[in-house]
């Protein structure tokens, strides 16, 4: 597996410049901050005093459980995401991501989606063709994925709301299934 770390440089600059503040988050949290996201199939991976993050939103979340994130803002990071699903060219035991969320964002439906997607889908759109494919649009869950012309997953994006705090979620770049997009569409 080839990590492109001059490209996730590249999109971490163009976070930033997008208001994303980079924050480091715990890669090894609680079992309350792996169950407020975990899909009911998957499996847990245990640490030695945790669970391995399958997403940087969950490290996130654990900052939110211990009040170490500022409500009403942008934030980026940077983990590896440990996964239990059967491993095919785009899906790995384990993957590099960097997370996009809007924590506490402005009251509305659509309303976080619609600022951190368009984000995301600027950097993608630099290197890739896109297009955005709604997922379940109701009023219980709201995900938009943005996939490749040919169908290739690019990132998730969602809002959440649990144990108290609300948030909007989002992929700003998985590595290596981006850089296998791009040798796909090439």
């Amino acid at each position: 597996m080839n990590i492109d770390y001059h490209l996730l440089s590249q999109a971490v600059e163009h976070y930033t410049k997008k208001g994303y503040k980079y924050v480091e988050t715990p890669w090894i949290v609680e079992y309350a901050a792996i169950m407020s996201t975990r899909p009911e199939a998957c499996r847990d991976i245990a640490a030695y005093d945790g669970f391995l993050v399958a997403s940087g939103e969950q490290g996130f979340i654990q900052m939110m459980l211990r009040g170490e994130l500022e409500p009403n803002g942008l934030y980026q990071t940077v983990t590896p995401c440990y996964r239990d699903d059967p491993i095919d060219f785009l899906h790995q035991k384990w993957f590099l991501k960097l997370e996009l969320i809007w924590y506490e964002p402005e009251p509305g439906p659509w309303h976080g989606i619609a600022r951190v997607l368009p984000d995301a889908r600027e950097f993608f759109s630099q290197y890739l063709k896109t297009h955005q494919r709604y997922i379940n649009p109701n009023r219980h869950h709201r995900q938009v994925d943005i996939e490749t012309t040919s169908g290739i997953e690019l990132g998730s994006y969602g809002e959440r709301h649990w144990e108290g705090h609300k948030w909007t979620y989002g992929t700003g770049l998985a590595l290596p299934r981006f850089t296998i997009a791009q040798s796909r569409e090439a």
